[in-house]
């Protein structure tokens, strides 16, 4: 699915899943590469998804329990489920970014149980872009929503587990 946000400028490549039943324990909300132009903005209070975002090029700003960040090419960052948090786009040098918005009991733990949620940015994370073309990969693929929940799981303790 193609949608655009803002002044019809911004473009991101998304899939969305909406659980049948009962949340599992980990659920993939919303998944896809964000185009951004210089309108992009995302701010949300009491979040109710983990973030977990690439960025391919560009810059923005972070903001998230008072503290400012400026995350740039090759870097990644968590916003952790229940943060305050919003980050927009560097109007002269917009993001192009992978993103997953994740749900579930089981992410926030995963998150803590690999040293992930007393930080934010992580800086030069070059080498692990191959896991998030994987994990945009098997979103888009033909597989069912089990199939894609399981290898995007395995894909995000892999990539945890390298950070």
């Amino acid at each position: 699915m193609r949608s655009r946000m803002s002044d019809w400028t911004t473009y991101e490549d998304v899939r969305s899943f909406i659980p049948t039943k009962k949340l599992p324990p980990f659920w993939i909300e919303l998944a896809g590469i964000s185009y951004c132009d210089h309108t992009y903005r995302i701010s949300r209070v009491d979040s109710d998804v983990t973030v977990i975002e690439y960025i391919i090029s560009g810059s923005g700003t972070l903001s998230i329990a008072g503290n400012n960040y400026t995350p740039t090419a090759g870097d990644i960052y968590i916003l952790p489920v229940g943060t305050d948090h919003s980050y927009e786009a560097d109007p002269n040098d917009p993001w192009i970014k992978i993103f997953m918005n994740l749900q579930g009991s089981a992410v926030p733990g995963m998150v803590e149980a690999f040293g992930m949620h007393q930080k934010v940015l992580y800086h030069g994370c070059q080498e692990l872009y191959p896991i998030f073309t994987s994990m945009f990969e098997a979103v888009n693929s033909e597989a069912s929503t089990d199939q894609i929940m399981e290898q995007c799981c395995m894909l995000l303790v892999k990539l945890l587990n390298k950070m």
